[in-house]
């Protein structure tokens, strides 16, 4: 055999070996992980219920965030949040909307988030549709993950005074009400009223131990941030073998970070001041806490009703489904192995106080309210549409939820017609 056949003969055998190498790894990425490799996707790991190695946590949650005199907390300072007083926005909500412009505010925690691009396109589309030409509708999200009432009442009142006008605002809640109340807050004697994680946001604040571990957190969350950028960029993240490799690292760092946030919990449990546990609540019980905690929704809920029609503006509240409340969704296979803990307390508060939330809303619509009971959208959907053990949904889910909320939200509740769109 001469040499350039020798030759092209190694590179054909090693073409294969690497060929068969990354075979394997693929089929043992898929194996291990459940999905197909994507370098580009590994990010998706800390956000996917099936392998984060903890629930959200107070000290991780607390460093999103800034604490705000008036609403308990918004998000960290970035040039887009300043100018939306800290929320997941680009513009100042008391500047004057648009000629011809449709105003929307929409409330609650990360739910409503999750669903407010789909929500505006969804308004959008109905209001176009009716007006026979396009519509622009300026929705703001004064929303935030772990917000609960009253901050969704509080943050209405809060840009009214700063000037804002809204024709409509939607308020989309109900699972943080009663299950951070009682999971975050009355678990940790903190009273329920109070912000989630009230206490570790201004408990121990100069605390050397605390700050050190949350260092740690930051610094740790930072190395899998390169690693998730170096994974979109680099050619040789398109390799199975090398994700192999680089996932185990990724998922060890976030498993180290749920270690640290558990120590950094433990360290800051004990007696609590009044700044941070708030005045006595007297609550001894589950039950106690989970008809507290639906009384303050009720009437937080009455007064965004009150506020809004003392300034000429549709409120409407819609009551977001979840997967714990029984009977309301056949979970699908990989729901019930994913996402469904059905021991841990915020789920069994969250089964016991669903009931009471909506005999709550009974009476919110007969004081005049426009409550909407989006709880058993998925009564008879046996698809997956959820995407965490919490609350969250799959993409499928929000178009969903947002056209029921948009249907709702242009409704007349009293005739069933739309409602006109409010020329500027």
């Amino acid at each position: 055999m001469t040499r350039p056949k020798r030759m092209l003969f190694a590179a054909i055998v090693a073409v294969l070996v690497l060929g068969f190498i990354e075979g394997s790894a693929r089929l043992a990425y898929r194996a291990l992980y459940e999905r197909p490799y994507a370098g580009a996707e590994l990010g998706d790991f800390a956000m996917d219920a099936a392998f984060r190695p903890h629930e959200v946590r107070g000290p991780d949650v607390v460093g999103l965030h800034v604490v705000h005199p008036y609403l308990g907390f918004v998000a960290r300072s970035s040039p887009a949040s300043d100018a939306a007083h800290g929320f997941f926005d680009s513009f100042p909500p008391e500047d004057p909307a648009p000629p011809d412009s449709f105003s929307v505010l929409l409330t609650g925690g990360s739910v409503a988030l999750q669903v407010s691009n789909k929500l505006r396109q969804a308004l959008a589309q109905r209001l176009g549709d009716r007006a026979g030409q396009p519509v622009r509708v300026r929705m703001f999200k004064g929303a935030l993950g772990g917000y609960k009432q009253p901050q969704q009442l509080m943050t209405f009142n809060y840009l009214l005074v700063l000037g804002a006008r809204f024709d409509l605002v939607i308020n989309l809640d109900g699972y943080n009400e009663i299950a951070l109340s009682y999971a975050d807050n009355v678990m940790r004697g903190v009273h329920p009223v109070y912000p989630r994680h009230w206490q570790f946001r201004i408990h121990n604040l100069l605390d050397s131990e605390s700050l050190s571990r949350r260092g740690e957190v930051a610094f740790l969350r930072a190395r899998n941030r390169s690693r998730e950028a170096w994974a979109r960029e680099s050619p040789l993240a398109s390799s199975a073998l090398v994700g192999l490799f680089l996932t185990r690292s990724f998922l060890e760092t976030e498993r180290r970070i749920a270690d640290v946030i558990a120590a950094t919990e433990s360290a800051d449990r004990g007696s609590l001041s009044f700044e941070a546990a708030g005045p006595p609540h007297h609550i001894e019980s589950a039950a106690e806490a989970i008809s507290a905690a639906t009384a303050l929704w009720k009437q937080s809920s009455l007064q965004m009703h009150r506020l809004a029609a003392a300034n000429g503006i549709r409120y409407v509240h819609v009551l977001q489904p979840n997967q714990y409340f029984a009977g309301t969704k056949p979970l699908s296979a990989r729901e019930r192995r994913d996402f469904f803990r059905p021991r841990s307390p915020s789920a069994q508060a969250t089964k016991a106080a669903y009931p009471l939330l909506l005999r709550a809303g009974d009476a919110l619509r007969r004081s005049g309210v426009a409550w909407v009971d989006a709880s058993r959208m998925f009564q008879d959907d046996s698809m997956t549409r959820y995407s965490d053990w919490c609350c969250h949904l799959s993409p499928q889910a929000v178009t969903m939820l947002a056209n029921l909320i948009a249907d709702a939200a242009l409704a007349d509740p009293e005739h069933g017609a739309p409602l006109p769109h409010v020329a500027r």
